[in-house]
């Protein structure tokens, strides 16, 4: 049984397509989101923390991930790095759609893996001759 509603569904999917959009479906590009924020209230009805998305990416499995900061009463911080985004609840989603539609975003492409080459060029050690007299 799937506890999402539809409008979750929707928003999700117009996420996943804008995502597909601009990376290309790469999983090496990370997309920085500017002033996402939103309040998550507690389940208990107590307190209520404030998220803050910072970045999407795809990971190795294609599946859409986002990095978050969690703030809360008492100087409460966390990081929850590479959580689904589906997880984020519906806040959460239309606070990224509304930012990915609003160019409040910019790429950082992660540097793929160079493979290192060797220079031909043999480089000779420097030897410096110390003499003690008297020793």
């Amino acid at each position: 049984m799937n506890l999402r509603s539809f409008g979750e569904d929707d928003t999700l999917q117009q996420i996943e397509e804008l995502i597909a959009e601009i990376t290309g479906d790469d999983c090496g590009i990370i997309i920085n989101l500017r002033n996402v924020s939103f309040t998550e209230s507690s389940r208990s009805g107590v307190g209520s923390s404030t998220l803050s998305v910072s970045n999407l990416f795809l990971n190795d499995e294609g599946r859409l991930c986002a990095d978050l900061y969690r703030s809360g009463s008492g100087g409460f911080f966390e990081f929850i790095c590479g959580i689904g985004i589906e997880d984020v609840g519906r806040r959460g989603l239309d606070e990224i759609l509304y930012a990915l539609r609003n160019n409040r975003w910019a790429l950082n492409e992660q540097p793929r893996p160079q493979k290192k080459t060797r220079s031909r060029r043999m480089l000779m050690p420097v030897r410096i001759p110390f003499h003690l007299k008297g020793a």
